[in-house]
């Protein structure tokens, strides 16, 4: 939230998917999208989450390709008649051993 309006968001659902990832185009390039994504991990790690996932579209795959994230298959998905192409996505979160 920036001057108590919302800027951005990013969800981590039960099965380690990235979903709805948006920041407001006035605020783009200004961190929110990585702050958020770190939260996202910080979330993940905090539960033994690993590997994270996502369908990244044409607009986000540069955003997460920087993240660390492997770009594993391009794909078409059709939705109400009309061709849109993502990139499903994934990254396996490392942690230290508890030795």
């Amino acid at each position: 939230m920036r001057d108590g309006a919302l800027v951005g968001f990013m969800t981590l659902d039960f099965e380690r998917y990235i979903d709805l990832a948006f920041v407001h185009s006035q605020h783009a390039g200004h961190g929110i999208g990585r702050l958020l994504y770190s939260e996202v991990e910080v979330t993940a790690a905090a539960k033994g989450i690993s590997p994270l996932t996502t369908q990244a579209s044409i607009q986000a795959r540069p955003f997460f390709a920087p993240m660390g994230r492997q770009h594993d298959t391009a794909q078409v998905i059709v939705k109400h008649g009309i061709e849109l192409v993502n990139f499903k996505m994934s990254k396996v979160l490392i942690y230290p051993s508890e030795d």
